[in-house]
């Protein structure tokens, strides 16, 4: 926001060039010349020395608002000067700008001192002509004359002050609300960056790193079938990683949708076949077919269930696997214990593996970089945490008591009801509440 004239350095140069044009053209015709007991009226160097003591006034209106205080003082010599001399216009000129400085310009105390100062001087005017013995007509005059040169300049400064003290809170609450727009903008920048990489790692990191687990399969095993399999998971695989590679480019330009979250109930089957292909054992209990699940909280069920394969395929390859999905208490006592508020019972996945089958051995790890001798970065964990707490569940992970790691989620479910008849795409249906798939040994 532009500052206006009154506030500005180079407005003060200005009125100062006004001022001089002013006094010098009044000590050029002898006017505003008080005649006064001390001074020799027909001395016709006298205008001059009245401009003269103009001078650093003048100098003083140019600094008002360089060096305050030199101003001030500047302004109050040039005023004393000028009564002194009798140049009633220099005195009118430099009284007016002194108390108007005072206001604007001279901090908070300012405009108490120049009320003090021109009820001063308005009631030693007036006062004074009263006392004189002269009429009434010379008193109002005297009253009127301190009103335009007193009481003017310290009223007009005290709206230009207000204005500034207004301009200056608006540009601040502008100053602010554009920070604020700014890390507002920056924070979903962030946001983005980061479910942006939670997509890329959980849609494309798995389909990699199971390719890497099967072409290790392939290339260790005798059996010509099992290679077969290995590398038709290996081209599924590489063909699905292509497309949601593909959809994510898609988000990244400009004018593209956000693609809908991915993966249902329904296809952990063929999770369970991408693990089965890499060499494990997988048990796969399905107990819920995702009817009456949002979307959102069924694409979170598949990508947890993802992320625990892909880690096992990661950090122990060969390994057993289980994938467990329930809707409600199992029998005998299972883990789920009791029903949430609303009456219905929680949907719980749990991923557990087993102690890595392949020795954590240099060469091991040379042949296969993601086996247990490396390290993840923990970033699809808390991506999935971040995931589920949004639909007021809970994920978390950690070691489990057979030595190897179990990834534990579940999710408020949004009906009351019994779970739903369990089905895969394999077995069709099977038991009210869990579907229990034939337990395959490794594919090599």
């Amino acid at each position: 926001m532009r500052a206006p004239w009154w506030s500005t350095t180079r407005g003060d140069v200005t009125l100062a060039c006004a001022y001089l044009a002013l006094l010098a053209a009044c000590a050029t015709g002898a006017v505003g010349l008080a005649k006064l007991p001390w001074l020799d009226p027909a001395n016709p160097a006298l205008p001059w020395w009245g401009f003269a003591a103009a001078l650093p006034g003048l100098a003083g209106v140019a600094l008002r608002h360089r060096s305050t205080p030199a101003a001030l003082v500047l302004v109050a010599a040039s005023t004393l000067g000028s009564a002194a001399l009798g140049f009633s216009v220099g005195v009118f000129v430099f009284l007016f700008e002194l108390l108007f400085s005072l206001v604007l310009v001279a901090g908070p105390r300012g405009p108490r001192w120049a009320r003090t100062l021109a009820a001063g001087l308005s009631a030693a005017a007036v006062g004074g002509t009263a006392l004189s013995g002269a009429g009434l007509g010379a008193v109002l005059s005297s009253a009127l004359l301190a009103a335009v040169a007193l009481w003017l300049p310290v009223l007009w400064a005290g709206d230009l002050r207000l204005a500034d003290r207004l301009r200056a809170a608006e540009s601040e609450r502008a100053d602010a609300a554009a920070a604020a727009a700014s890390a507002r903008e920056q924070l979903a920048v962030e946001r983005e960056r980061q479910h942006m990489a939670g997509e890329l790692h959980d849609t494309v990191s798995g389909h990699l790193s199971a390719i890497a687990l099967q072409a290790q399969a392939a290339a260790l095993t005798a059996d010509e079938a099992a290679r077969s399999r290995a590398l038709e998971q290996m081209r599924a695989g590489s063909v699905e990683a292509l497309e949601q590679m593909r959809a994510l480019i898609e988000v990244l330009q400009a004018g593209r949708p956000q693609p809908e979250a991915t993966g249902t109930l329904a296809d952990l089957p063929a999770l369970a076949d991408r693990a089965r292909a890499a060499g494990h054992a997988v048990f796969l209990e399905q107990g819920h077919d995702g009817a009456g699940l949002a979307p959102a909280a069924e694409a979170a069920v598949f990508r947890a269930a993802s992320e625990g394969v892909t880690n096992t395929l990661k950090h122990a390859p060969g390994s057993a696997l289980s994938l467990r999905l329930t809707a409600g208490p199992e029998p005998g006592g299972g883990r789920v214990s009791k029903a949430t508020d609303t009456g219905s019972w929680p949907l719980v996945l749990e991923v557990e593996n087993g102690p890595a089958a392949v020795p954590d051995s240099p060469d091991a790890v040379a042949a296969n970089p993601a086996a247990p001798g490396s390290a993840g970065n923990g970033l699809g964990l808390a991506q999935l945490r971040s995931r589920f707490e949004a639909l007021g569940g809970s994920l978390a992970a950690g070691p489990s008591p057979s030595g190897g790691w179990l990834l534990r989620a579940s999710l408020p479910q949004a009906d009351a009801a019994a779970p739903a008849a369990p089905h895969t795409s394999r077995a069709g249906l099977g038991s009210p509440t869990t579907q229990t798939l034939p337990t395959e040994g490794p594919a090599a």
